[in-house]
């Protein structure tokens, strides 16, 4: 196995591995929270596949398949990084704060 697919593997590996977050509102019921936490999930997963679609379109990527194999990884990580970061502004947002992990 090559260094750059060692990479790659390592990469996703981590962005697997990353730790749910939990989250709390004070005013609200729990089940409440799972709903809200799914809804942001879904919109900021949302947003960030049409910020890649428009993104590749426009880099021509989609449209001709080009791209090696750990240029495409690499994306794929930082787009459930940029997930991650944009479902926690929308529970923010909404009033939740984050917990500690235990």
């Amino acid at each position: 196995m090559g260094a750059s697919y060692r990479i790659i593997a390592a990469a996703l590996v981590v962005a697997a591995c990353a730790a749910p977050v939990r989250w709390r509102h004070a005013s609200l019921p729990e089940d409440q929270w799972r709903r809200d936490e799914a809804t942001c999930n879904r919109l900021a997963r949302q947003k960030v596949d049409e910020e890649t679609a428009q993104r590749d379109t426009v880099a021509g990527h989609r449209a001709s398949g080009h791209g090696d194999a750990y240029e495409s990884a690499m994306a794929r990580v930082a787009a459930a990084k940029h997930v991650r970061t944009l479902a926690a502004q929308c529970m923010t947002a909404a009033g939740y704060e984050r917990l500690e992990r235990d």
